[in-house]
């Protein structure tokens, strides 16, 4: 399950949406038919990885996908708010008096490469500075709400 969850989604909007190999819980997606933006609730169904047991040894396919998803697919949330790096933002009380922090509503996008700015020219809208704190350029994200 994501853990940068910030703010509840409405499980009943949730999508198996089609996404990248090796796409982990809590990845910030697009639907490929839509530009739609989406948030991974669960890995998708044949991601696998590694883990290095203590004597060395490297057992490898352990598969983290999310139960009953279909290989290329994984648990899609088109709510909530979630926690992302942002850059180009000031760290703070998005909605305090004197707030020196990006004010919550300012508009975050996505670039074609993946990273998140407050950029809009050529890039995605991915939704809004939610209400909260931005600390180390890590953004409370509220998407479907633009």
């Amino acid at each position: 399950m994501a853990t940068n969850m910030f703010k509840k989604y409405t499980e009943a909007k949730t999508r198996a949406w089609v996404v990248p190999v090796g796409t982990v819980s809590g990845a910030l997606v697009l639907q490929a038919n839509s530009g739609r933006v989406g948030v991974t609730l669960t890995a998708r169904g044949d991601t696998t990885k590694s883990h290095t047991l203590p004597d060395g040894s490297i057992v490898t396919g352990i598969n983290i996908g999310g139960v009953g998803n279909k290989p290329n697919t994984a648990t899609v949330a088109v709510d909530g708010s979630w926690l992302f790096a942002v850059a180009g933002v000031a760290n703070g009380d998005t909605t305090g008096a004197a707030a020196v922090a990006t004010p919550a509503g300012t508009k975050v996008y996505r670039t074609p490469a993946g990273a998140l700015n407050l950029t809009a020219t050529s890039n995605t809208l991915v939704g809004l500075v939610d209400d909260g704190f931005i600390v180390g350029g890590v953004v409370p994200i509220l998407i479907g709400a633009v």
